[in-house]
């Protein structure tokens, strides 16, 4: 039953109230068989909003021999590799990403216009567009 949760109804985690209900469930889940987490918030940003970010720690991490580092947000499509920690990167990654699909979207919309000017033409004349 707990595999289907985390694949079916936490699988999406965009925005902040998704995250918590994911992070809520995976400390209960955890909690299940360990005691030792510990949950620290992050402060990002110093506009009013105070957007925040909150790392989750299983065991103890100073003396760990191996220390496993994941997202627990669903990533916006970006170039590049995720890198944890890299707010600025990340962000910078995800608007190259935003930024060069439109200009792609653009030139295509401008191909398309100049193929078809003359049925655009032709429409117009006859009233079925504007």
């Amino acid at each position: 039953m707990v595999a289907e949760i985390w694949v079916y109804l936490l699988k999406i985690r965009y925005n902040s109230k998704q995250k918590d209900i994911f992070l809520k469930s995976l400390i209960t889940d955890i909690t299940s068989f360990r005691n030792d987490i510990q949950v620290k918030e992050y402060i990002y940003d110093s506009k009013p909003e105070n957007k925040s970010i909150f790392n989750l720690y299983v065991g103890d991490v100073k003396n760990a021999k191996y220390i496993i580092v994941s997202y627990y947000d669903t990533l916006s499509v970006s170039f590049g590799d995720y890198m944890p920690f890299n707010i600025h990167h990340n962000q910078r990654q995800t608007l190259l990403r935003i930024f060069a699909e439109s200009i792609v979207a653009m030139l295509i919309g401008i191909f398309a216009v100049f193929l078809l000017k003359d049925k655009l033409i032709f429409l117009i004349q006859i009233g079925l567009l504007f």
